[in-house]
Order: C-alpha cells, then structure tokens, then sequence
C-alpha cells in the first residue's frame, strides 16, 4: 500500500491534501473469535497515522425483523446474524463510497440488547484509512471492489469457540 504525504512540497509552496485523497480500505474477514479485531488493532498500531478508524460491521445489521418477530426470534436464537442477509450491504458499500469522495457518513448505533439499530447514529469523516472488520467483510464483490487491502484471519476452530465462550 503506497501511501502519499498530506504535505506535498514544489519548491516553496505547500499544499494540504486532505485525508480522502488518499484514503485506503483494508478489508478484514474470518470466523467469530478467529483475532479479526486483534489484527485491526495491530494495524492501527503498525501504521502510527493520524486518522485510522475501524468501522465493525456489526453496525450495520440490517434488521428487518418486527418488533413482535425480533423479541420472539432473536431471544429465542432463531435468526442467523452471521447470514449476509442480516446485514445491510447496500448501506455498507454507500457509506465506503461516500467517504471516499469525502463526504461525511452517519454509521448507524446497533443495540444488542434490543437487537435493532438505535435511532442515533455516529459521524464519521473521511480517514487516512479505515479498517473494515466482519465475518463477511469480504463477502459482497461491490465491497471488495473498494478495498485496497483484503485479509482473511484463520484460527483453529477450538480456538474460535474458546475465545466466544470467554
């Protein structure tokens, strides 16, 4: 991954290049408990940039269901979240979109305990770089066609179990 300083320098002049024009998505996928956010954290650290932001795609469940469907199925354990069809993509590949064209992205607030998104939401301006972290981070080709950088983390199925249950 090339990277471009914010400062370019022609003889005496300097021009400020602001955080998008040079933004890069690393794409991270694997199983629940496989280390995905250990290894967004390491990035973080590695890189030493103003500016990264791991965006969880948990935020963006899509979370259709009813309120009388949701208490019933989702208490009960009868809704798969880790489906694609849990989350919402289209909103995912607008929100990459829009930052990379710097404009600003309202990232929804999802509650667990609810199991619905939360009228809320978070702002998020355009980074340096953002990490995108899920188990199906590097599922939707229009997704993958935005990432500069795509990495699948592979732990031992026991290991994975192991750390859900902790």
């Amino acid at each position: 991954m090339e990277s471009i300083s914010p400062v370019f320098s022609s003889g005496t002049e300097q021009r400020y290049s602001p955080p998008w024009e040079d933004l890069s998505i690393i794409g991270i996928a694997g199983s629940s408990g496989s280390g995905k956010t250990s290894v967004a954290m390491e990035i973080v650290k590695s890189l030493n940039l103003p500016w990264v932001v791991i965006l969880v795609m948990v935020t963006i469940y899509f979370c259709r269901l009813t309120l009388e469907f949701s208490t019933i199925s989702t208490h009960n354990n009868e809704f798969d979240f880790d489906c694609p069809d849990a989350y919402d993509f289209d909103a995912l590949v607008q929100t990459l979109k829009d930052l990379k064209q710097g404009k600003k992205a309202d990232i929804p607030v999802y509650s667990f305990a609810d199991h619905q998104r939360q009228p809320q939401t978070t702002t998020l301006y355009s980074p340096h770089v953002i990490i995108l972290e899920g188990i199906l981070a590097l599922h939707d080709p229009r997704v993958l066609e935005l990432l500069d950088v795509k990495i699948f983390v592979e732990a031992d199925m026991d290991i994975c179990l192991g750390r859900r249950s902790e």
